[in-house]
């Protein structure tokens, strides 16, 4: 599917519209300057309530538990692997793209956000 910043990009209520329609939402997380980095894509899927297939890198987990909030790969043929598995077992897929989206909202919707602001504001006043 098109998006981003390419020459066909959609529009962003189509690529919200997409990414809520879909089961399985995929990130690859790794750089070309070779460092992995997190992807606003990464908040983008689980926020949908679509699984999170996520590249295997050391900055996902420190926001989302591997196979329990989200699903790490390996490689492609890992991907592929996990792509016909989780179609396959759909309360397996659910449950994990459920227990994401909760985590999402405990630590990083825009309520939490700005509750953590105002507590900051707060603090230092």
């Amino acid at each position: 599917v098109y998006g981003g910043q390419r020459e066909t990009r959609c529009s962003i209520e189509k690529y919200a519209e997409i990414i809520r329609r879909s089961k399985i939402g995929i990130n690859f997380s790794f750089h070309s300057l070779g460092y992995s980095q997190t992807k606003g894509r990464v908040s983008e899927i689980i926020a949908s309530g679509s699984l999170l297939l996520e590249e295997k890198n050391p900055m996902t987990p420190s926001f989302f538990v591997p196979n329990k909030e989200y699903v790490e790969y390996t490689d492609l043929a890992d991907l592929v692997d996990k792509i016909k598995y989780y179609l396959s077992h759909e309360v397996e897929r659910a449950e994990i793209a459920f227990n994401g989206y909760q985590a999402y909202c405990s630590k990083y919707s825009t309520d939490c956000f700005w509750r953590m602001v105002f507590k900051k504001i707060n603090e230092t006043a």
